[in-house]
């Protein structure tokens, strides 16, 4: 599936190469035409408060005007140590160009540009190397 990004609508630069990761999940998908939102799920299914391993994380897109924007990618992670609970370490909301995390304030999106192509550039990484053993698109 072709998924045609509004180009006017990204805060900050997003990579073509995750875009074309996407668009190969979605191809993956028997998704029927009149989709308008779509959620991707990235899993390392042995991730673990006490062993570590890759984030969970979920990226939301949606079609406006025929054109597909981010809504939010969130990446989680566990929190606390005698009783750990998963939680949005990292909160990318691109509707209201607001970046959470969890152990800053909130700030503007577009003021973290170098953050997010660090962020972009390291999950990129790691799903291209397969760290992800669960993906799902619903």
């Amino acid at each position: 599936m072709k998924l045609n990004f509004n180009p006017d609508g990204f805060t900050v630069p997003v990579d073509p190469n995750l875009i074309k990761q996407l668009e190969l999940l979605t191809d993956k998908e028997n998704l029927e035409a009149n989709v308008t939102e779509l959620v991707f799920n990235f899993r390392d299914k042995s991730y673990s408060a006490n062993l570590g391993g890759y984030h969970p994380v979920e990226i939301s897109i949606y079609l406006e005007n025929a054109m597909w924007n981010f809504e939010y990618i969130t990446d989680f992670s566990y929190l606390g140590s005698v009783f750990p609970e998963l939680i949005a370490e990292v909160d990318f909301d691109f509707r209201n160009n607001i970046l959470n995390v969890s152990y800053a304030s909130k700030t503007f999106i577009s003021a973290e540009i170098d953050f997010f192509n660090l962020w972009q550039s390291n999950f990129l990484s790691y799903l291209l190397t397969g760290a992800f053993d669960e993906i799902e698109v619903s």
